[in-house]
């Protein structure tokens, strides 16, 4: 049976398993401490806020999008709020997980949703009042990181015993 192990001329297997490895537990660590901030932004208190910035941010993308139009769009805010008296300011979204989209339309949703200067409900970390949020909570894309993290465990574990 042929090996499914990559092979780099300046790496050994081995070395390759572990990296593979790392990656893995790069993705938990990055998926396990937004699911715990977007799962805690439930239950943070709200208080008033006003939108500065709502625009989309367009970039290039490397390969061809499933529009065609090679173009990547984000969407970018910053609201202004005061938590116990301190004023604040701070450009999350959501702890949710969201990609670029090939399409404007649903950054173009949110810009119309928040624009500038209007009031806003922001959900404020009482531990932290510098990390807040407009849409508390998680969705499915939340748990990629941990999906991604298994993949990546697996072919390590699986590069490392077919070397061994």
């Amino acid at each position: 049976m042929p090996s499914m192990v990559l092979h780099f001329a300046f790496l050994s297997d081995e070395a390759i398993s572990y990296l593979v490895f790392t990656f893995g537990v790069l993705f938990l660590y990055v998926g396990w401490s937004t699911a715990i901030k977007g799962r805690a932004s439930r239950s943070w208190p709200s208080v008033d806020g006003k939108i500065t910035k709502s625009e989309i941010k367009t970039s290039r993308s490397s390969g061809s999008s499933s529009s065609g139009s090679g173009k990547s769009y984000e969407f970018i805010v910053e609201y202004e709020y005061s938590f116990k008296g301190l004023s604040y300011s701070a450009t999350r979204y959501s702890y949710q997980i969201t990609y670029n989209s090939a399409r404007q339309s649903g950054p173009m949703r949110l810009v119309h949703q928040y624009p500038v200067g209007s009031m806003v409900k922001v959900y404020v970390d009482p531990g932290y009042p510098e990390n807040a949020v407009l849409l508390p909570g998680l969705n499915a894309f939340s748990f990629l990181p941990f999906v991604a993290a298994v993949v990546f465990f697996a072919f390590g574990m699986l590069m490392f015993f077919e070397g061994t």
